[in-house]
């Protein structure tokens, strides 16, 4: 229904008007086995590539790479053993 976009796209606005020069954002992977292509696997190892093949399942992520929202950051077990946050910018 669009209502997400908007509720984003708004804020992102806002935030330009008020000088923001990039949004970012972060978003947990803790929920059972995960959700992403992050979950449970050793980040350490090969990150780049994780990056390039990353998949959000049914992550939010999703959502903000559609709005164009990039990763620029991970922090590997934030929430517990393979649960890390993900980190996003934008600067459009």
């Amino acid at each position: 229904m669009g209502i997400g976009r908007a509720i984003v796209t708004a804020l992102e606005d806002e935030a330009r008007k008020q000088g923001a020069l990039t949004i970012y954002l972060g978003a947990d992977d803790e929920i059972g086995n995960g959700e992403t292509s992050f979950a449970n696997v050793d980040l350490y190892e090969d990150f780049p590539g994780k990056i390039k093949n990353f998949i959000p399942g049914t992550h939010q992520s999703g959502f903000y790479l559609k709005l164009g929202y990039k990763i620029i950051g991970v922090m590997p077990d934030a929430n517990g053993i393979g649960k890390p946050d993900i980190y996003f910018g934008n600067k459009e």
